[in-house]
């Protein structure tokens, strides 16, 4: 995850991978190489009476990996931040 801007109230990130299925390549013998995807999301943290804890939203698309079909995921959370908070 790379942070690409950061406010007192929200963080905006991205990042990206690959899925790799290691039981399947065992078992099945197929490809080690399932797919690719890419993230980008916002970590907000609009109550001021408790600043950790938060809601996300993200953004990920996400193909196979012969590149030949692909579909969008969109996540909705909630989450806490333990420890100091950071965003200040």
């Amino acid at each position: 995850m790379l942070t690409v801007y950061k406010t007192k109230e929200a963080v905006f990130y991205t990042g990206g991978g690959v899925n790799i299925g290691w039981m399947s390549n065992v078992f099945n013998q197929s490809s080690l190489l399932k797919g690719y995807y890419g993230s980008f999301g916002v970590r907000a943290y609009p109550f001021t009476s408790v600043p950790h804890l938060g809601l996300n939203f993200e953004f990920t698309p996400y193909t196979d990996s012969k590149v030949q079909t692909g579909l969008l995921r969109a996540w909705l959370g909630i989450n806490y931040h333990f420890g100091k908070n950071k965003l200040k």
